[in-house]
């Protein structure tokens, strides 16, 4: 469990900027005992998310870690014309774009997609580590 809440929250007016605080974000994941949150799987969805955005939108973004007292949750913001959520890898697995989402989708325990213009929100609710065995 967990406060019910905005644990972390960065905005820029340029998405490439949030780049840089990947390490922030997990550094707030790793604050909080007793979350149990992959924190590998987590940064690979904030990578993908916010790449996502520096590429296809290259404005404003913003990034919000949140919790509803059960699921953490990564909300990710752009202000760009929205797009169609397809999580499936692209034909050719060696092009360079394609991917992302399709990881997303592999690393998240959830996600889902508000295209309400202007901007879209994806919202990936994180992945909990694996049982030790």
């Amino acid at each position: 469990m967990c406060r019910v809440g905005v644990l972390w929250r960065f905005e820029a007016d340029e998405a490439i900027v949030a780049i840089r605080h990947r390490g922030q974000f997990v550094g707030t994941l790793r604050s909080h005992e007793g979350w149990a949150v992959d924190e590998y799987a987590a940064s690979v969805v904030f990578s993908e998310l916010v790449g996502n955005v520096v590429t296809h939108s290259p404005g404003p973004i913003e990034i919000v870690l949140e919790c509803d007292n059960q699921d953490i949750v990564l909300k990710v913001t752009d202000r760009g014309v929205g797009f169609r959520f397809s999580p499936t890898l692209p034909r050719n697995v060696l092009s360079e774009g394609g991917r992302g989402l399709f990881l997303v989708a592999q690393f998240a325990a959830a996600v889902q997609m508000d295209d309400a213009l202007p901007g879209t929100t994806v919202r990936a609710t994180l992945a909990r580590k694996a049982p030790a065995a």
